[in-house]
């Protein structure tokens, strides 16, 4: 019996706590548990839990696509209060153009939100919250917060009401906070060990969900085509000969199967999962 074959088998037990990491084991405890998706807005962004009122469902694994032949995105986490939109990010990947994926989601998001002819002075205030089990700036920080302002004048906040936010669960970022309770979510994301009131809490609902085996089950699927999704990306990228390329594959193939899903098409999605070549042709097709 093969590595991969083992795994899938103790798996197929799901006796096993999924990782708070996993991006889907996140966004369906936050889909679950508003009031910990509340909670963990509340910390991040140190807004008093009582003015964070909901106005939407937590909706997960939103895709987002604006035309019809351009390329969409997949949002984790997506919630909104009044004149607030949150989208809330469990990124593995420590990408190397983090910037322009950046720059691109928070177009797409806006887009969203605004009506067709509706005016951009009707466009709420915005967070985007990447939660990374790395440090992609590099700075050894728990927290980053980004938004537009002048190079002359640092001082003068553009005030686009746009805040692009990273959180880093790493070792010297979990001894360099100070907030408690940001420091136990990070320990959290680091060691999968809760250490307050709000962590057990968290722990509890990630433990209801990887013991809930209808989901595991469809989960499981997911991961072996998100895994060939990866390989497929990556095969398409090597032909492009430099780096970036190879990121663009695999950004390319994720975003084509969530739209297949999306549109119910599993047969081409079996397809391209066997065939690098069709997978190609589908990315063209649909402007991925």
């Amino acid at each position: 019996m093969s590595q991969n074959e083992t795994q899938t088998s103790e798996q197929l037990q799901f006796d096993d706590k999924l990782p708070f990491t996993r991006d889907y084991a996140f966004c369906k405890v936050m889909e679950d548990n508003p009031e910990l998706c509340r909670k963990l807005i509340s910390i991040i962004l140190k807004i008093p839990l009582e003015e964070l009122v909901f106005t939407s469902e937590v909706q997960k694994q939103k895709v987002i696509k604006n035309t019809n032949d351009g390329k969409g995105i997949r949002l984790d986490v997506m919630v909104k209060t009044t004149g607030t939109v949150y989208d809330i990010e469990m990124q593995a990947t420590n990408y190397t153009y983090q910037g322009k994926r950046i720059r691109y989601y928070q177009s797409m998001v806006d887009a969203d939100i605004l009506n067709k002819g509706q005016s951009y002075l009707k466009l709420p205030k915005s967070y985007i919250i990447f939660l990374c089990p790395f440090d992609p700036i590099g700075y050894g920080e728990p927290l980053y917060r980004f938004g537009i302002w002048c190079k002359e004048y640092p001082d003068y906040d553009l005030k686009t009401d746009s805040t692009i936010i990273f959180v880093c669960a790493t070792k010297a970022a979990e001894e360099k906070c100070t907030d408690p309770d940001l420091k136990a979510i990070l320990h959290y994301m680091i060691t999968d060990k809760p250490t307050n009131a709000y962590t057990k809490k968290l722990d509890r609902a990630l433990i209801k969900v990887s013991h809930n085996v209808e989901w595991r089950k469809s989960m499981l699927t997911m991961d072996m085509r998100l895994l060939d999704e990866r390989l497929i990306g990556e095969e398409i990228g090597k032909e492009e000969g430099i780096e970036i390329g190879k990121e663009t594959g695999i950004d390319s193939i994720i975003s084509l199967f969530a739209l297949l899903k999306e549109k119910g098409l599993s047969d081409q999605m079996d397809k391209a999962i066997q065939d690098p070549q069709y997978a190609r042709q589908l990315i063209e097709q649909y402007g991925l």
